[in-house]
């Protein structure tokens, strides 16, 4: 499952109108709210990819629509392949994107924390992986398996 998000203000106006951001996060608190209580070892891929979808998401009347034009394609981005960590506190996911300078797919690792403060970038790659203890994350780069240890950046 994909979710798409504009990241160009001209393009989201064409698409979607401006919602204010009270209606567009409290959908996304019904969603963390449950999740904080449940514990670590019922926390699943499919409750990471329920909050990225709330996150990219926002309602759109069909009247607010209009034609999608060859280069909006490289204002789109999408999250794909959530990981939580064992302990169940941090989500690391893939961020991808069209770069219009190279016209190639990025895909860029982020991690955020379950209950959506300390969203950050982290490096270029794909496929992130927790170790059990959660303190380090391997992930593919440049066609190779990479380790980062989270606790020291």
């Amino acid at each position: 499952m994909y979710s798409f998000a504009v990241r160009n203000a001209s393009l989201a106006s064409r698409i979607a109108p401006a919602a204010p951001l009270a209606t567009l996060v409290a959908p996304l608190a019904t969603l963390v709210a449950p999740l904080a209580t449940v514990p670590a070892r019922l926390a699943t891929p499919a409750a990471a990819a329920a909050i990225l979808a709330a996150l990219a998401t926002a309602p759109t009347p069909a009247s607010a629509q209009t034609r999608f034009e060859s280069m909006d394609v490289f204002q789109l981005e999408y999250a794909a392949d959530p990981q939580i960590t064992f302990v169940g506190d941090r989500i690391a996911y893939v961020r991808t994107s069209m770069d219009i300078m190279t016209d190639r797919k990025r895909s860029e690792l982020w991690v955020v924390n379950l209950d959506g403060t300390e969203h950050r970038r982290l490096a270029a790659g794909t496929s992130p992986r927790w170790t059990r203890d959660g303190r380090r994350l391997a992930y593919i780069a440049d066609g190779q398996i990479q380790v980062r240890w989270m606790d020291t950046g």
